[in-house]
């Protein structure tokens, strides 16, 4: 019965998956929350140099806000990390909330490492902010585990979980 019970569950995540596929939209009943998804496999690089764009792997998302997500190995204060910041603009003529998550999996599906990081008071129309925290300190030899990551952006002019609406100003 277990058994049947643990094979019911895993279908049903399965299909709720399989709801979720990259670049799915989808608007939570009775708010003005949309979220987007995306996944994919990837080998992280490290570049070259800060400045440099090669090996740093870039999936842009979003709805009414545009994320440009960017992973790549790194060091930070002498700790191998995945730096997983994004950019988030706002180009609406709204204020907007928004939270980010991005987790990184291992050729088995086991989570390697993940980061979140959202709005702190909103992000006003037309402006753009830098989510430079996102950084995720692990082994050197777990990270080069990596093998697929899997992003979820939550955007809304409420407080993303919350009811405080920003005013236009």
């Amino acid at each position: 019965m277990h058994m049947k019970l643990a094979r019911t569950a895993l279908a049903a995540t399965v299909l709720a998956a399989a709801a979720y596929t990259a670049g799915a939209l989808t608007q939570s009943a009775g708010t003005a929350v949309t979220t987007d998804f995306a996944q994919d496999d990837v080998k992280l690089e490290k570049p070259e140099s800060p400045f440099d764009s090669k090996g740093v792997h870039t999936v842009t998302l979003g709805d009414k806000l545009k994320f440009e997500c960017r992973m790549h190995i790194d060091e930070f204060f002498d700790k191998s990390i995945i730096n997983a910041g994004a950019t988030i603009t706002n180009p609406t003529s709204t204020p907007m909330h928004f939270e980010y998550n991005i987790a990184f999996f291992n050729e088995r599906g086991q989570l390697i490492g993940c980061a979140s990081q959202g709005s702190f008071g909103g992000l006003e129309p037309q402006q753009t902010t830098q989510l430079g925290s996102c950084l995720i300190a692990l082994e050197p030899d777990d990270i080069d585990t990596v093998r697929s990551y899997q992003i979820r952006v939550y955007e809304s002019p409420r407080e993303v979980g919350g009811t405080k609406t920003l005013a236009a100003e």
